[in-house]
């Protein structure tokens, strides 16, 4: 989306060109009218919207890793085709991610079935999920795919 936005649009929507609310707009990184501008997606504000009309907070899910990027290097070593992933780089202990078995240096390369092209895309998938649940977790270790399966945790205050 390109649009001009002014200091003091925050909270506005953002609307396509059918007039479609997708987004609301939430910060400008720059001058006005140059720079970059975030918006919070319509679908994310759908879902706050609905947890805190219907519990009054807003809960996420939680894997437990701290991640990176996958290397060209990291790529290569495991017979990729491409850097995409997230590779883990710490497992919180007690975390979802070490019950199932997860290890640093493990290349995450699927959620649910979807695949993760970079970390960010992994915590949005896994902020989505609902607590609870149980998610097939596809995984590089060395050079052998595996398939664990998480059960997401609610993201603890302290993360």
């Amino acid at each position: 989306t390109d649009a001009a936005l002014n200091p003091g649009n925050s909270g506005g929507p953002l609307v396509d060109m059918k007039g479609r609310i997708v987004g609301i707009n939430t910060a400008i990184f720059g001058e006005a009218y140059r720079g970059i501008s975030f918006a919070i997606p319509s679908r994310v504000v759908q879902d706050v919207y609905k947890q805190l009309r219907e519990t009054g907070r807003i809960s996420r899910g939680w894997l437990g890793v701290q991640m990176e990027e996958v290397s060209e290097r990291d790529a290569r070593r495991g017979n990729l085709e491409a850097a995409s992933g997230a590779k883990v780089v710490r497992v919180i202990p007690g975390s979802p991610a070490e019950a199932a078995g997860m290890l640093p240096d493990d290349i995450i390369l699927t959620w649910d079935g979807k695949p993760i092209p970079e970390p960010a895309a992994l915590s949005i998938a896994v902020a989505r999920s609902a607590v609870g649940a149980k998610v097939k977790v596809g995984i590089l270790r060395g050079k052998e795919r595996l398939e664990l399966e998480v059960e997401v945790a609610e993201r603890p205050r302290q993360f």
